[in-house]
């Protein structure tokens, strides 16, 4: 799985990017509130890092979505899933914990 594009939407993107910019990664990010997101953010990413889905979230073709809350629910109900999305979300403490996790599936893709 190639990822190239990170879309980095919700109420903790600063924050996200602050700790992502330091970790100096090739991939390219955006970090904005869900509510800005508009559908050219949506079909630049091939990433989504989100509470949950974002307006015109349905019908895209993301490689990877990982949720920033503590379940998925939301994303599952939105609509049709492709069996090669990959699902995660985050089972812990948060701010440091998304940036190590992103490194990890950034590292295995």
């Amino acid at each position: 799985m190639n990822i190239h594009t990170i879309l980095v939407a919700g109420r903790m993107h600063k924050e996200l990017e602050e700790i992502i910019k330091q970790k100096q990664l090739s991939q390219t990010f955006r970090f904005m509130e869900e509510q800005d997101v508009t559908i050219e953010d949506l079909n630049w990413a091939d990433a989504l890092l989100s509470f949950g889905p974002t307006n015109c979230f349905e019908d895209h073709s993301f490689k990877w979505i990982h949720s920033l809350g503590a379940g998925v629910d939301r994303f599952l109900e939105s609509g049709n899933w492709k069996k090669s999305v990959m699902l995660t979300r985050t089972v812990c403490s948060f701010g440091q914990r998304i940036s190590e996790s992103v490194n990890i599936v950034l590292a295995i893709c």
